[in-house]
């Protein structure tokens, strides 16, 4: 046998011996590192520097409203047990009055009379038992001795002087009473007479700011032009001539405008009793109106965001977030004081004038109507004193009732009640 160690010449043999290549083989890419420049080629320039741009600072972000969770339903109770039939409607007029006066008496001296009530109730309730008894049996309460003697000594006592005090008392909060509601009354009376009066300044000074600024351009410069000419009176009347639909149109929007603000004050001042001039009513549409503009102008600014929104690092909220804040949060957020809510809607007054313009001219067009050229302005006069142009247009007409106002109008002035006060 042949040792591992030994070599095996037959297995030599079987194994092939591999061919040698024929062809030299292919030498390795150049490296691009190794690349010796070729003098004839320019150099590539050099990469410019890219601009630094100023990063975008990010707003602030708005933060979680603290207000409480609402409560969460109640779960349905099982059907209470039908109560017990009230001891009143069983007793006679004697009778109440013993309970009545028993009651008040508690209240009014808790520490001698306390339980009298009560105890009054169970006595006429037990009577009430004995005499139906006495009743099935055929028998004369006024005659049965053991009856009698019951009554005796469960009847409730109260003296004489007990019921003098209690009438006294009674007496007493009839005379407070009366005079302090005449007196409500009154106040609110005096409160009337002394503000709507403030309010009419009010209304008139945002009609003549509107006459200033919310006049279509036209219509303000040729009133100019022709008040240093004509005065102002008899510049208004021939403005009123001269563009008509312009005059007719802008009329009737800030009527429109001016009624809603006269609404808006009247539903948010509030008296020394807490009574608003006008009182709020959920049935009338103009309150609800009034109502829903104020929240409308509120979300549109709130959903405009911007650094408007922060005001002393403190962020603003809607009329009725504000309202749904605890008492202690609100000292770090603000909302729209009414003064603003007016100042809002009146920027909004003289886009709706130029649309409700336009319109009525694409109207009058579609029916055929043009407007004729307006002649040539007359030569200068001879020089003269030049009278003091007013700060405003005249006003035409008295403000119109709530009920005939546009409702195209947009007075972002508008839930409910809760919203027209952020107290």
């Amino acid at each position: 046998m042949k040792s591992l160690t030994e070599s095996n010449d037959a297995d030599q043999k079987d194994i092939a011996t591999p061919p040698k290549p024929t062809t030299p083989p292919e030498k390795p890419a150049a490296d691009p590192k190794d690349k010796k420049p070729d003098p004839a080629t320019p150099a590539p320039a050099a990469p410019a520097d890219k601009p630094i741009r100023a990063k975008k600072k990010a707003e602030p972000a708005r933060p979680a409203l603290p207000i409480p969770a609402p409560a969460a339903a109640p779960v349905p109770a099982a059907a209470p047990a039908p109560a017990a039939a009230k001891i009143e409607d069983s007793l006679n007029e004697d009778e109440l009055q013993m309970l009545e006066d028993s009651r008040d008496l508690e209240k009014l001296n808790g520490q001698k009379h306390g339980g009298l009530g009560k105890k009054t109730e169970n006595y006429l309730r037990e009577k009430q038992k004995r005499l139906a008894e006495l009743k099935a049996d055929g028998v004369d309460p006024e005659t049965d001795t053991e009856f009698q003697q019951w009554e005796k000594l469960n009847q409730p006592t109260v003296t004489r002087r007990d019921y003098e005090q209690l009438r006294t008392h009674r007496v007493k909060e009839e005379l407070r009473k009366e005079p302090n509601a005449e007196l409500e009354e009154v106040k609110h009376q005096l409160f009337e007479r002394d503000e709507r009066p403030k309010i009419k300044k009010e209304v008139d000074d945002v009609y003549s700011e509107l006459a200033r600024t919310a006049l279509p351009d036209e219509v303000n410069a040729e009133y100019a032009r022709l008040s240093k000419e004509h005065g102002a009176t008899k510049a208004w009347q021939m403005v009123e001539q001269s563009h008509k639909l312009e005059v007719e149109v802008t009329e009737n929007v800030m009527n429109a405008a001016v009624s809603d603000v006269q609404l808006f004050k009247s539903l948010t001042r509030k008296g020394p009793t807490g009574r608003a001039l006008v009182q709020f009513d959920d049935k009338n549409p103009d309150h609800l109106r009034i109502s829903q503009m104020v929240a409308d102008t509120c979300q549109a600014f709130k959903e405009a965001g911007g650094p408007r929104q922060i005001q002393d690092g403190k962020w603003f909220v809607t009329r009725d977030e504000w309202n749904a804040l605890p008492l202690e949060q609100r000292r770090n957020f603000w909302t729209f004081t009414d003064g603003d809510l007016i100042r809002v809607a009146m920027g909004g007054v003289k886009p709706v004038i130029m649309k409700s313009i336009e319109a009525k001219r694409k109207s009058l067009e579609a029916l055929g109507f043009t407007r004729a050229p307006r002649a040539a302005a007359p030569a200068a006069p001879a020089p003269a004193p030049t009278p003091t142009a007013p700060s405003a247009a005249p006003r035409p007409s008295p403000i119109p009732s709530p009920s005939s106002t546009n409702p195209s109008i947009p007075m972002n002035i508008s839930s409910m009640a809760s919203r027209l006060s952020a107290d």
